[in-house]
């Protein structure tokens, strides 16, 4: 379907407006794709360019470079991030997602991806990591009334 230098080899794969799409795995998709591999069973490539979705139901949305290969997991608006764990979803720059069922968004100027590039994390037991401060857009002119009420 309007695609170029592209081929499936998956039951049911697909190559919608792609140049050098391989959909590979069952049921996987190349749709608007420059240079992209979906090789895991459900696995899609949308709208990115050279993008690898290996894992079972992964997909990569936008950006370039970027790789899904854990079960489950997706790079959505990134550029050379991967998403490698379970369930793990990736956002941003250079940013390497390895922790099982969280979501991460990062951004590192040069080099690899990295788990060190990421900036704010939430992890499925609820907690959040984050590298920078924590700021509140709340100004406190009496810092009294902040404890009036303890005793």
């Amino acid at each position: 379907m309007a695609s170029n230098a592209s081929w499936t080899e998956g039951q049911y794969a697909v190559n919608i407006g792609t140049t050098a799409g391989i959909a590979s795995g069952q049921s996987s998709a190349n749709i608007g794709v420059t240079t992209g591999t979906a090789s895991g069973a459900n696995s899609t490539n949308i709208g990115t360019t050279n993008a690898v979705s290996s894992g079972a139901q992964s997909m990569v949305v936008g950006g370039g470079g970027n790789t899904a290969s854990g079960d489950l997991s997706a790079v959505i608006a990134g550029n050379n991030s991967q998403a490698t764990a379970s369930g793990a979803i990736t956002f941003g720059r250079r940013t390497l997602n390895n922790t099982l069922r969280s979501l991460a968004f990062g951004d590192g100027a040069s080099g690899a991806a990295s788990s060190a590039n990421t900036k704010f994390q939430v992890l499925s037991n609820g907690n959040v990591n984050i590298a920078g401060t924590l700021a509140q857009n709340v100004t406190f002119t009496d810092i009294v009334k902040m404890f009036e009420n303890i005793t």
